[in-house]
Order: structure tokens, then sequence, then C-alpha cells
């Protein structure tokens, strides 16, 4: 049987396929509905690090040259002191605070060189929600895996797209912290390793970490690209309790399009936890919609006015 992790790079390949959405047609427009027809919500392309680097401003240059590179070594250090303390926590078999090391180096080393203030609420949710528990996040940009710092809890595993597998210090880590690694191109599902996935989180008690946005929406609107299911049919398959988390819009804070990286307050909300006990696969579409709505009603209030942004 496979594991969280995987021993093998075979075995994530294997569980990669643990919690897309089998009862979404392949999305063929890029539109995130999964209905191959308009482009009326697609995410904008994920920009390139140098978009970072290369503003339009001429005058923000200096100052995003070296918040980028802040940001790159903040996540290569974090990760770094990850991966070493993972060999001695696996011989107390503690390999569940691999990622909260993890996360507490790249705040407290983030906190320090990036400029960006963080303020967050609703903190006491992550506990009153005990383990096994489905945590939701939308999904910006690069900036937030910095992010991940304050809304990761503990004693939970992240799903990240199968790339970041190859990339050094931060592949390794999310490895050695028994994360799992998915596919963006494989649509189908295996509901004998969704149901594996479900009982693991059961057993070992365990929080996922998910991105129902599916892919960077560098939005600067408020808003957000449609939900994928497969994080709301993991919580109602296994009757785990949704922790909806909202992160401000970034607006100049970080802005991919405009090639801008200037710092700034961001704040973040935890919402109570939603039961989904009684709760069966008919009401996974409900459940996603309704998820949504309250993020994007967060959002919304929690952001800037877009004029502002």
């Amino acid at each position: 049987m496979p594991t969280a992790r995987g021993s093998s790079r075979d075995r994530s390949k294997h569980q990669q396929k643990a919690l897309h959405d089998d009862d979404e047609p392949t999305d063929r427009d890029g539109d995130g509905n999964g209905n191959g027809n308009g482009a009326k919500n697609a995410p904008t392309p994920a920009p390139a690090l140098g978009q970072y680097i290369y503003p339009k401003n001429a005058s923000d240059l200096p100052l995003n040259i070296v918040r980028t590179l802040l940001l790159v070594q903040t996540l290569v250090g974090a990760s770094a002191w990850g991966v070493g303390s993972a060999p001695l926590l696996s011989l107390v078999g503690r390999t569940d605070l691999v990622n909260r090391n993890a996360a507490v180096a790249v705040k407290f080393i983030g906190d320090r060189l990036l400029g960006v203030r963080v303020t967050m609420d609703g903190r006491e949710h992550f506990a009153q929600c005990g383990r096994p528990a489905v945590f939701v996040c939308n999904h910006q940009a690069m900036l937030d895996l910095y992010m991940l710092g304050y809304v990761l809890p503990e004693k939970c595993v992240v799903m990240a797209k199968d790339e970041l597998f190859y990339a050094p210090f931060i592949g390794q880590q999310l490895y050695f912290g028994n994360n799992i690694f998915i596919s963006r191109e494989n649509q189908k599902s295996a509901f004998k390793t969704m149901r594996y996935v479900s009982n693991e989180m059961k057993r070992r008690k365990l929080g996922l970490f998910m991105y129902p946005e599916g892919t960077r929406s560098n939005q600067t609107t408020n808003d957000l690209l449609p939900f994928k299911k497969g994080a709301f049919r993991l919580a109602i398959d296994g009757q785990f309790p949704v922790v909806p988390i909202v992160i401000s819009t970034y607006g100049d804070v970080s802005n991919p399009k405009q090639g801008l990286f200037r710092g700034g307050k961001v704040h973040i909300r935890v919402l109570p936890p939603i039961s989904t006990e009684g709760m069966t696969v008919a009401d996974v579409g409900s459940l996603t919609e309704s998820t949504r709505d309250l993020m994007l009603k967060t959002l919304r209030e929690i952001s800037r006015p877009i004029a502002k942004l």
C-alpha cells in the first residue's frame, strides 16, 4: 500500500490520483469549469519569476530584484531547515513536525526580509476543529509559499503539484514531510486511493491543506477562480470538517501582472469549521459552491477596494 508520502516516485504517482475530481470532465479551454466552452473565468497564466524582477515601472526595479531574491532565499532556506530536521524527527517518530518546522522557518525568515506585514484572526479555529480535517485556502501568487508559515496548521500535510518534487530543497522537504504530490494533467480519480488517503488521515489524525482553485489566480479584483471539487469530496467521504482560510488580495504587495513586489499589509482570516456530518456525495457540489461563496465574501471584506489595489 502507498503511504501519504510514498517511498518512491511511483508511489507518489499512484497517490496523486487521490483527490482529483473524477466527476469533472477534462478542462480543455482552461476556464477552470471543466465544461470546455468559453474562457470567462480563465486563470491568468502563472508569471515567470522574471516578471517580478522586471516591472513595468523602472523605478520599482531595484526593490523588486532584492525582494524577489529574498523570497527565493526564504523558501529555500526554510525548506533546507525542514529537510535537515527530518532524519532526527524520523528517529523519534515525529515526521508530522517536518512540515511545521519548515513553516515556522519560512515565517521567521520571511518576516525579517520581505517587508510584508501580516495580521491574522480566527487562528483558534485550527485547534477547534481537531484532526482529521480539510483546510482550504485561496491561491494567488508565489507569495503564497511564504504565507504557508501562517496558514499551515500543525499536524497537516499539503497537496502539491508534482513539478515541485524536483525543486531543490523544497521538493525534498515536501517528500520527507509526507506530503501528497498530484498531477494537474491527470483528470481521473481512483476511488480506492481516495479512500486510502481518507483512512490514513483518520489513522494518523492528520489535516490536509489544499488550494481548491487548483492554480494561482494572480487576481487583482478581489475574486476567486471556480473551485475544484476534490477537497470537498474527500471531506464528505471521510466526514471531515472543512476549514476555510482566506488571504486578502495582495495587490501591489506582490503583483506579478504588473511586475510589482513592494511589500505591505496582508490580512488572513480563518473561518469556523464547516461540518460535513451526514452529508453524502450528492452534497459535494453544494458544499463546494457554498464554501466558495463564503470565502469570496470574506475575501472582499478583508481586502482593500479594487481601486486602491
